[in-house]
């Protein structure tokens, strides 16, 4: 709503809705996303990377080939849950007036009166979207376990 209806008053700045839209989940989800990678890099023994600068690897390398996949496999759940949640805050944009599909849904109640049927529709689509990425990420999580 800031960057919608702030901008245009302080800076003069006009904005369409769906780039307010996109930089709003852009702007929140990076610095989430950004939390994560840092907790992630940081959670992992300095060890690791010590013993990788004492076998004589670049910094380079030991980030790539030895810090990063342990980083990545600590970070995975956190990211996929961020990218649920970004799917959810989808929803807010009908604030704005983006046409996603919590205003499709509205539109649509508004031309037929039949709101049980239509927010249940939205619902059971928000309910397979999110199925679809925790399935990927359950997949995902598994292939990287440890034995």
């Amino acid at each position: 709503m800031f960057i919608y209806f702030a901008l245009p008053g302080l800076l003069g700045v006009r904005v369409d809705p769906m780039t307010a839209a996109v930089a709003s989940i852009v702007i929140n989800s990076g610095a989430y996303i950004a939390e994560i990678v840092r907790g992630a890099f940081l959670s992992v023994p300095k060890g690791l990377s010590e013993a990788g600068l004492a076998m004589g690897l670049p910094r380079w390398r030991v980030l790539a080939f030895v810090v990063g996949p342990v980083a990545f496999r600590r970070m995975t759940p956190a990211l996929g849950n961020q990218f649920i949640v970004s799917l959810k805050d989808t929803s807010l944009f009908i604030v704005i007036g983006v046409g996603e599909l919590t205003r499709q849904g509205q539109e649509i109640m508004a031309s037929n009166f039949r709101a049980i049927e239509i927010w249940t529709a939205v619902a059971a689509i928000y309910l397979l979207l999110i199925g679809v990425l925790t399935l990927g990420l359950r997949t995902v999580e598994k292939r990287m376990r440890i034995l």
